[in-house]
């Protein structure tokens, strides 16, 4: 076998644990019943926020041993970066009422600027939940992206807000998107 094809298998291995969102080899994960997922721009740093609602029985498991959750899941979403972008100032908490967990960050390397004009890779966010902003209809906004619908039969809701515009964030337009970026400029208000 070649070098490249090596590589490749490898890559799919992992883009494979990251849309079925559990781990190849090792521990099977229960999955969520529903999630929602905001990631908000600030500046040249994406602000991201998920939380997985659970089944009775799923979250009495993980409650039983937050430490080791905790240590999976920001694993996974770290495996699930791309082209050096990564996560810092991982938080995850854990509301029992509500039988959810949460898991916030800051991702780094995502959006770069260039004058006043801003660009966002979203491959790392996109790519392990098998979406893309056009052939997925993202509802587009002056304030950003969303989309809501199921994952893998689990309720899933997206909102990526990104700075205010005077226009919607329309594909292929200069305040817009593409399959899996989006760009803006700097606005004054």
């Amino acid at each position: 076998m070649t070098g490249w094809k090596i590589i490749a298998i490898i890559l799919m291995i992992g883009i494979l644990a990251c849309v079925i969102d559990e781990p190849i080899f090792g521990e099977v994960v229960a999955e969520e019943n529903a999630r929602n997922i905001t990631i908000k721009a600030d500046d040249l740093v994406f602000h991201y926020q998920k939380e997985s609602f659970w089944n009775e029985d799923q979250f009495s498991k993980i409650i039983k041993d937050k430490d080791k959750f905790k240590r999976n899941q920001i694993e996974r979403f770290d495996e699930c970066m791309l082209k050096g972008i990564y996560g810092t100032s991982y938080k995850i908490e854990f509301d029992e009422s509500r039988r959810s967990t949460t898991l916030r960050c800051d991702v780094h390397k995502a959006i770069s600027k260039s004058g006043d004009r801003y660009t966002a890779e979203f491959e790392w966010l996109l790519d392990p939940l098998g979406l893309d902003f056009i052939d997925n209809n993202f509802t587009e906004s002056k304030k950003g992206l969303s989309w809501e619908g199921y994952i893998n039969g689990i309720l899933t809701d997206i909102m990526v807000e990104l700075p205010p515009q005077d226009i919607v964030y329309k594909a292929w337009q200069h305040i817009g998107h593409c399959h899996k970026h989006a760009w803006w400029i700097e606005v004054s208000r």
